[in-house]
Formats: C-alpha cells, structure tokens, sequence
C-alpha cells in the first residue's frame, strides 16, 4: 500500500472510529467530529497545515523541494522522479486525494528544464473572501474576447469552468478592480498567452481570434461576494477577485480601453 492510500485510509477512519470524549456526548458530540473532519471539505486549511503535510510525504520515488513561500495563499512545490517522467499523472491524481481532504488542490502542473522534474502549483478550493476594508476606490473589470460580446449583452456573465492553462474547481467568474490601465494591458497579454496555448493543445488552426486585439474590456458591477484570487499576491494598485454568481447583462458596461 502506497504512503498516499495509507494517508487516505487513515482519513476514511476518522469518520468510523470517533474519539471517547466526542462519542460520550451522543449525536451531539458525533455532529462536532464530523464537522471537524469535514472542515477541509467545506473550506481550506491554514496553508502552513497543507505545508506541513506535503513535507511529510516521504519515498523512494520521488523527491518534493519548496519554492520560497510568499505571500500567496498557493503553495509551489517542485516533484522530481527518479526515473520514469510519465509517473507525473499517477502522482497528481493521488496527490489531489489528500489535499481535498484540506480543501486544496493542483491548480497546474508544469514540466521543467529536468526531464523528470515537474512544478505543481496549489492553491485553496475556498479562497478568502475580498473585505470592505480591502476594496479599493476603482472600478471592478472583466476581461473577455469580442466574439463573447452578443451573448453577453443578452444575458451578462455566468460562472464556467477554467479554460486557461489553469484548472480550477466550479465556476467562476474572474475580475480586477484597479484604476491602473497598465495592469489592465498586462493581463490581457497574458490571458492572451494563455488562450492560445490551449487552443494549440486542442488542435485550433486559427489562433489569431486569441490575440489582444479582440480582447474587449467590460466595466462590471460586481455582486456583494467576491474572492480573493488566491494566485495572484495582494497589491495597492490592484484586487484579483472572482465570484460565483451571475452578473447581469445591466451590470456590465464596455469601456475604450
């Protein structure tokens, strides 16, 4: 049995074997275990207890090195095999296991100058939430491509799955709220960057429908919840959020730049 079936089982115990000083108070005490070992479920761990846990992981296969440690809420992490580079799937598939069970998850896998060294890149199924006291004294942006423009002005803005060179969970709508049209052009280059690389990896002939020229950028009144984007650090200049909810077509506005 591998480390990682190991460290799975030994999550699925938890629920069976409930300690004596929750299990003496009945239903009662069996609802606060449970909530407890859920709570990776339903919302992320402090990152220094994901660190913790993938500092542990331990074999022969393998080793795992750290990048430095930011202020990113993501943790980068740098896995070489000793032979064999098609064991990278095996290894994320396993590795996703375990860090559901602490609300996080691989984001992106990228290969690196080693042919059997790989950077995964991890972050929190539930980001934190953008607080008023964070939000600047800007407008809130969408930044999307002109042959999206009908469909939007019919019926706004719905939450999708990722479809950039990172996988993300559920649907989200992506925005930036800044008053810096510069970040605004930075970010259309590499959302561009990064369209393009999929639509390479899916066998798209015409790629020129990806570049900046048809990026449009949408004005947006954001809804009340909105989250930190947990791969992008805090800034003075910008918020990186996302949100769940629609946006009606009345909430969005195209602007000139």
């Amino acid at each position: 049995m591998s480390n990682f079936d190991k460290a799975f089982n030994y999550y699925l115990n938890l629920f069976k074997y409930i300690p004596e000083d929750y299990s003496i108070f009945g239903n009662f005490g069996e609802s606060c275990w449970t909530h407890e070992i859920k709570e990776g479920l339903i919302t992320s761990y402090p990152r220094e207890n994901v660190v913790k846990f993938l500092q542990n992981i331990k074999s022969q296969e393998f080793d795992i090195t750290f990048s430095k440690l930011g202020d990113l809420q993501t943790i980068d992490i740098y896995v070489e095999f000793i032979d064999e580079s098609s064991k990278i799937g095996t290894f994320v598939k396993e590795l996703s296991k375990q860090l559901s069970t602490y609300g996080y998850f691989v984001g992106q896998t990228l290969p690196r100058n080693s042919l059997y060294q790989y950077k995964l890149l991890i972050e929190p199924k539930y980001p934190t939430l953008l607080s008023d006291e964070d939000k600047l004294i800007a407008p809130f942006y969408h930044i999307t491509y002109n042959f999206y423009l009908p469909k939007i002005q019919k019926i706004g803005l719905s939450p999708r799955e990722s479809t950039t060179i990172f996988s993300h969970p559920g649907g989200r709508i992506y925005l930036i709220q800044t008053k810096d049209t510069s970040i605004l052009n930075r970010l259309k280059q590499q959302l561009s960057n990064s369209k393009i690389e999929i639509a390479k990896s899916n066998g798209v002939k015409n790629l020129s429908k990806f570049f900046t020229r048809n990026m449009v950028v949408l004005e947006i009144e954001p809804p009340a919840e909105l989250y930190r984007d947990p791969m992008f650090p805090k800034s003075r200049n910008y918020n990186a959020v996302f949100t769940t909810q629609n946006i009606p077509p009345t909430d969005t506005r195209q602007t000139n730049f």
